[in-house]
């Protein structure tokens, strides 16, 4: 009887066959990927927006002066830290936040929080949000709030009262 030859490794209809599969599989779970990245950046941005207003509020409360939040609209990066006049907003949430400390001197930024481009809408959807929140001596905002932000058609919202505080809604706005 003759001994049979063994051979180690895998064919090419093997090889071919794996590929097919791991494909079918990618193309099936590529959508699923793009809405956990969506979404991902949805919390990130009103993570942000969150701490920016804890901080802001928690600074006028323990240093006893005004603070300002508002939208941040400089280039990536660049922070300048003097006085100025009058605390230099952005147009909108869309590229992050920044808070504002009135000192003696003058307006001081205190802290940015950068991110990427989103849109920062008000609850109803209808319009972006450019509205300046000022946090008084004793951490009490000076306007309720909401910063509404819509990722796959789900929204999640940051609501701010006028004693200071905020709290995440789901879908408490429209998209």
């Amino acid at each position: 009887m003759k001994a049979r030859a063994y051979r180690s490794g895998f064919t090419v209809v093997e090889c071919l066959i794996t590929l097919a599969v791991l494909s079918i599989l990618q193309a099936l779970a590529l959508p699923s990927l793009s809405f956990l990245r969506d979404r991902a950046l949805q919390l990130h941005t009103v993570d942000q927006l969150e701490t920016a207003v804890a901080a802001a509020r928690h600074f006028s409360v323990n240093n006893g002066t005004t603070v300002t939040l508002c939208g941040w609209s400089g280039p990536p990066g660049s922070v300048a830290l003097q006085a100025t006049d009058f605390p230099r907003c952005g147009e909108d949430y869309a590229k992050g936040v920044s808070i504002w400390v009135l000192e003696t001197f003058g307006w001081r930024l205190y802290r940015v929080w950068e991110w990427e481009q989103r849109t920062v809408t008000n609850r109803s959807g209808s319009r972006l949000v450019s509205e300046h929140v000022v946090f008084s001596e004793r951490g009490l905002a000076h306007r309720n709030m909401t910063w509404s932000t819509c990722a796959n058609g789900a929204n999640l919202s940051l609501v701010l009262n006028r004693v200071g505080r905020p709290s995440r809604r789901m879908g408490w706005g429209s998209c």
